[in-house]
């Protein structure tokens, strides 16, 4: 193969996905796909933050182990973690980690997956102060510093009688008649109905090009009725639990209610694009906070996935409870008793996982556990480790995507 120019990123690393595949070995040594949103490195260079030249997601599959010793040493306690920034370099020849890019459509607002021969050739930690040695020059440090200022969204409190929007108030006088969670593939989105039409979302993904097979078509959401003044309430900004709204003009024209933190370029485009219907709250200020038969509460982990927004919701009798992807562990007690339905984290990934934070259902023959997760997913979710532990705690788990019984489809938490 002959090699190319190599062509240099500002790399964020929007999330970690280990297969459940292969079980039988070690962790570290498990195939893993790290998931970065990018721009080409001269354009931060000169100034650019979010334009229109390509800023493609790049997936690097390998493992755990070769990355750690790709980016430090073989000997180095550090490991990866998403919201990482490197300076990544990729060039067409043999050697590296292959890797895969997704760009813009800017037709459709979709990401399509560019199918080539690119290797990773080199990588370096763009740090935050934590990592010693191999990546952590001056240079590099005020590099890394300067792309955590310029990619982060701040929030604000979520007070109920000052600064809150008038249609996210409006959530404390809803009658929830039904709550689903939906097929969309590999990603999640719970849809909150008052009679037929819906009247708040949580979360609204869509499968990121390199699980482009996962999702139904058309999707059930085509079909809805949204209410005038429909809320958008997000746990994370993870591709796949917010960018359905990237090709659907009705999400992007909703009032959202998220999380501040550090972001990548394309989503920080994407938030851009929200202009005042967007509400970033702060976990900091104005929670626990309630509104009729919403409790809004954060998850107390320091990474994105265990530091987002959970929805608990009591209607009559019903307690259901809305994770995201935050672990059980990282989610308040008092969110967590006398449950009737719930959603598996992750879309029951193994990671975090412990059968001992698995909550049990108020009932062991009527709690139902729904898992989101994508007919022929790239990742092998569900974990069959994390569907036989909720079974074991007596929950009646369901699919989204049909996991071999051929009867995928969306899944009612309530009633």
């Amino acid at each position: 193969m002959q090699a190319t120019n190599p062509i240099k990123f500002y790399a964020f690393l929007d999330r970690i996905d280990t297969t459940s595949k292969g079980q039988s070995r070690s962790p570290e040594r498990l195939r893993t796909n790290f998931i970065f949103d990018t721009i080409p490195a001269d354009s931060f260079d000169n100034g650019i933050l979010d334009g229109q030249e390509a800023m493609p997601l790049i997936r690097v599959m390998t493992t755990k182990r070769m990355f750690t010793e790709m980016v430090a040493n073989k000997t180095s306690t550090w490991e990866p973690k998403e919201g990482d920034w490197y300076l990544i370099e990729i060039q067409s020849q043999e050697g590296g980690p292959r890797v895969w890019q997704a760009k813009t459509n800017h037709a459709s607002g979709e990401f399509e997956e560019q199918v080539g021969s690119t290797r990773l050739t080199e990588i370096s930690l763009l740090p935050d102060g934590t990592l010693k040695g191999k990546s952590s020059n001056a240079r590099f440090m005020k590099i890394g510093k300067k792309l955590r200022k310029s990619y982060v969204v701040h929030g604000t409190k979520l007070d109920t009688n000052q600064n809150m929007p008038q249609s996210i108030k409006v959530l404390s006088k809803r009658r929830l008649s039904a709550i689903k969670a939906l097929d969309v593939g590999q990603a999640s989105m719970v849809a909150l109905f008052q009679g037929n039409e819906v009247v708040a979302f949580y979360d609204v993904g869509w499968p990121l090009p390199f699980n482009k097979s996962s999702p139904p078509s058309p999707p059930d959401i085509d079909s809805f009725t949204l209410s005038e003044d429909c809320v958008v309430i997000l746990s994370h900004w993870d591709y796949d639990h917010y960018s359905r709204a990237r090709i659907d003009e009705r999400l992007r024209n909703l009032m959202w209610v998220a999380p501040e933190g550090i972001v990548g370029p394309n989503t920080h485009k994407f938030i851009k694009s929200l202009g005042r219907n967007l509400y970033v709250a702060s976990p900091k200020r104005g929670f626990p906070l309630n509104l009729g038969c919403f409790c809004f509460e954060w998850a107390n982990g320091t990474d994105r996935n265990n530091s987002g927004l959970v929805v608990h919701l009591v209607i009559g009798k019903s307690k259901i409870l809305l994770t995201g992807d935050a672990s059980y562990d990282h989610i308040a007690a008092h969110l967590k008793t006398d449950l009737t339905a719930l959603t598996i984290p992750h879309h029951a990934s193994e990671t975090g996982h412990f059968i001992a934070s698995i909550p049990p259902p108020l009932k062991s023959t009527e709690g139902k556990a729904v898992i989101c997760a994508g007919h022929n997913n790239r990742y092998g979710h569900p974990s069959s480790t994390v569907l036989t532990d909720h079974e074991t705690k007596k929950w009646n788990v369901e699919i989204t995507g049909d996991n071999g019984t051929g009867k995928r489809g969306s899944r009612f938490l309530y009633p």
